[in-house]
């Protein structure tokens, strides 16, 4: 949204107003679940990460390679959002941001970050879904059709083209 001002004389006597609700009641105990599940799902996505990355680049895994590519890459969705992303050299803490607002009641970061955190936010939404129906889809290939399409459908090569 973009305001046009003619001049500054048009606002010289009003006065900026803002509202901050205090820290109190529900708002705490929804800002510190949203801590611990953070916590737990930082530990978790790494746990993730630190046992299937090896088993990527592993010749005599038995899982299809896609499927161990797809939850890597839910892995590093998920810790987009919870972690931070650098865009235009600025470090956004997703859920940090998330529960600074919970906590103070207003969004006190700049247009620019709401923005980019929306964004990155919507992505991972319909990105894990996406996932984990790549992922059915390459289950039920491997297991229902012949052994042809199972190697096609367990190739990395597929997947990246």
């Amino acid at each position: 949204m973009t305001i046009i001002i003619q001049s500054e004389d048009e606002f010289a006597n009003y006065k900026q107003l803002e509202y901050s609700i205090p820290f109190q009641g529900y708002r705490r105990w929804v800002a510190f679940a949203y801590m611990g599940v953070n916590a737990i799902g930082f530990a978790a996505n790494f746990w993730v990460l630190y046992t299937v990355a090896p088993l990527l680049f592993s010749a005599t895994v038995k899982v299809p390679k896609s499927i161990l590519f797809y939850i890597i890459t839910l892995c590093i969705s998920d810790l987009m959002i919870m972690t931070g992303k650098v865009t235009n050299n600025y470090m956004l803490l997703g859920m940090l941001f998330l529960i600074i607002d919970i906590v103070v009641g207003t969004w006190k970061f700049s247009t620019f970050s709401c923005v980019a955190y929306l964004v990155f936010e919507a992505m991972n939404k319909f990105v894990a879904p996406v996932i984990v129906v790549l992922i059915s889809r390459t289950c039920y290939v491997t297991v229902c059709l012949d052994p042809k399409s199972r190697r096609v459908a367990a190739s990395l090569k597929v997947i990246l083209k």
